[in-house]
């Protein structure tokens, strides 16, 4: 590794560090407020409280919960029995074909029942009731 590369990240710390004490916006020098941003965050801003109470929930439930689901999936998906190549292929088509993890409606729930606009991130096209693939918005 070269030497040089923990300098070039080495500052953005105490820059992060510097810019939540002042009040900044890039048109104008920064104004030192001290401490105040963070007495702003913890006793006025609820905001702030639910994003503590959405990052906990994640952590503690939503990924230990996908790890568990993602090591039984690949368990079973690494048995032998019949029909295992079908279940893989059906499994991992999404991940294929839309360059993600799940279903595209999963991933892209803006375009449930309907095609995605050419040149979207994901090359699926999801037709229409009457089976014709047509642009959307």
């Amino acid at each position: 590794m070269d030497h040089r590369v923990p300098r070039l990240y080495s500052g953005s710390g105490p820059a992060s560090v510097y810019f939540s004490l002042t009040n900044y916006n890039v048109l104008e020098p920064a104004e030192w407020t001290g401490l105040a941003n963070y007495t702003e965050i913890l006793t006025q801003d609820d905001l702030f409280r639910k994003s503590l109470i959405n990052t906990a929930y994640y952590t503690v439930i939503y990924v230990p919960l996908h790890i568990v689901s993602a090591l039984g999936v690949a368990m079973l998906l690494n048995t032998r029995v019949r029909g295992v190549p079908f279940w893989r292929t059906f499994f991992y088509l999404p991940s294929v074909t839309c360059g993600g993890y799940g279903h595209p409606v999963e991933v892209y729930p803006q375009s449930a029942g309907r095609n995605t606009e050419p040149g979207s991130d994901c090359p699926l096209a999801f037709p229409h009731r009457d089976g014709q693939l047509t642009r959307t918005g």
